[in-house]
């Protein structure tokens, strides 16, 4: 293809004109915006290079294998909630940092790192959501121990009462203790309760919030990509 269908300021990827932007070999259009290495009929041009992926010499972006993962722990790290926090905003400084198509809104991004990115979050939310589900699971084993203890001394003032019937304070004495013991045990288990689902609540939010923010990003420059 002649060198004068490019324009002097891009890298050569791209052609001048959408006019002019046309496959001799191929017999059809590609779409302006779209980028020519990517696009399914070129896998029938001289470079032979199979549908979705680079031909052999064809120029190359700056957002390959050089892109700089330093600070970001692999997939499937027990990451911190900042760590967590600083990998969502990698995605959105990679979606703005990215360099724009000429004529158009649309950007190249590094497939490799956003994919990296995203499954880095998705491998550590699992994280928060366990810890949650821990402390509910936890209120409920209180309750439970709670109530086969307050069973146990209900059953032994019971067995007492049978056979000591003239000493019905004990059995009174007893009963009463059984109900303070279910009393505390019930309060005890609400605050637990409570201060579990509140923690879970506002982790989940923030996490919701986070990742919504990001899919919106992610989803607004797909459809512009496309």
């Amino acid at each position: 293809m002649a060198d004068n269908r490019y324009n002097e300021y891009d890298d050569g990827r791209y052609p001048s004109s959408y006019d002019e932007y046309e496959w001799d070999k191929v017999g059809s259009e590609v779409p302006y915006g779209v980028d020519p290495y990517a696009a399914p009929h070129y896998q029938d041009s001289d470079y032979g290079a199979p549908y979705g992926t680079m031909p052999a010499g064809a120029p190359t972006d700056d957002y390959g294998d050089d892109a700089d993962y330093s600070g970001v722990d692999s997939p499937g790290a027990n990451l911190s909630e900042n760590d967590l926090i600083d990998l969502i905003d990698r995605v959105e400084k990679l979606v703005l940092e990215s360099r724009t198509l000429p004529f158009s809104n649309n950007v190249v991004i590094d497939r490799e790192e956003l994919l990296f990115l995203v499954g880095s979050i998705r491998d550590n939310l699992p994280d928060e959501i366990s810890r949650a589900r821990w402390l509910i699971a936890q209120n409920q084993q209180v309750i439970e121990e709670s109530r086969r203890i307050a069973d146990t001394i209900v059953r032994q003032a019971e067995r007492r009462e049978a056979t000591m019937i003239n000493e019905h304070e004990i059995t009174l004495q007893a009963r009463q203790r059984a109900t303070q013991t279910i009393e505390a045990a019930n309060h005890s288990a609400r605050q637990i309760r409570e201060g579990a689902l509140e923690y879970a609540g506002k982790r989940l939010n923030l996490l919701e919030e986070q990742l919504t923010a990001m899919l919106v990003t992610i989803q607004k420059n797909k459809k512009e990509l496309r």
